[in-house]
Formats: structure tokens, sequence, C-alpha cells
């Protein structure tokens, strides 16, 4: 009798707000990687979040009596949470976080589970003979064979 292969629920966030770039690049090549799986893919390049602070905080008592509930960052929250994994694809400017993670984390931080350590990879394009600003870092075979590596061992 043939096992069936339980299908793994799998979330990619892309922080970038770039239309094109590294961040996208490596977002693609992931999910290429997944094809077949469960998969949600938010790319910031098209998503526009309220900042926290724009409201009274209820959805520290009550989650959906939030005035910004339909916006995409619940969403976002409910498929990281209901994911087997996740990935978050992070910009650098010059090792501080781009606006758009620093937002969404803001929002939830009250829910995020402060005993959890993320495996991480950091990608520098110098590492890799290349610039940022030009969004050709998986040119590389070798920053495209790290990523692989990176996904692999999760």
């Amino acid at each position: 009798m043939k096992q069936m292969k339980m299908q793994m629920k799998i979330c990619i966030v892309n922080f970038s707000g770039r239309v094109s770039g590294n961040c996208k690049r490596i977002t693609n090549f992931i999910c290429e990687k997944y094809e077949g799986e469960d998969l949600k893919r938010f790319d910031f390049d098209g998503i526009i979040l309220t900042p926290y602070g724009k409201c009274n905080a209820e959805c520290f008592q009550i989650r959906e009596s939030c005035p910004y509930f339909a916006e995409e960052s619940y969403k976002i929250y409910d498929s990281i949470t209901n994911s087997d994994l996740a990935y978050f694809i992070l910009p650098n400017y010059c090792d501080y976080p781009c606006a758009n993670q620093a937002n969404f984390l803001k929002a939830f931080e009250y829910q995020i589970n402060e005993g959890e350590k993320p495996d991480a990879l950091f990608l520098s394009a110098k590492r890799y003979g290349k610039r940022s600003i030009d969004g050709n870092l998986t040119d590389s075979l070798n920053a495209l064979r790290d990523i692989e590596n990176f996904i692999l061992k999760n």
C-alpha cells in the first residue's frame, strides 16, 4: 500500500517594499523549492499596514474588535501561526530592520512566543561579490546553494 505524503503548510513573508530585488528573487526561489506544498505567500510591495497605535488597543481584549482587523496583517499572522514552517525574508538596511517588518511585529508583539528562537540565514550581497541595490544576489550560485542548504535543514 502506497503511503500518502502529508502536504506541508508553508508561509513566506517578504517584508521588502521593493517590487523587484533580492528579497523578491529569494522569495521566488524558495517558492519554487516548495512547489506542490500548501504555500501562502505575502509580498509587502503590495501591502499597506496601519501602524500600531492608531487605535485604542482593542485587540488586547478581543482580537476581532481591532478596527483594522480586515487588513492583510491579520491574514498574514494567521497564516504564520497555522503553518508548519514560516520564512521571513527581510531586507537589511545598514543593520536596521525595515519599517514593514517593524510595523508588523509591533502590531503582534503581545502574541509572540518569547521562548521560540528562529533559525536565521543572513545573506550579505558583498559576501557574494554583488551590490545589494542591483537586486542580483540570486545570480550567484553560491548564494543559491546557501539558501537551498538552509531550506533543507528545516
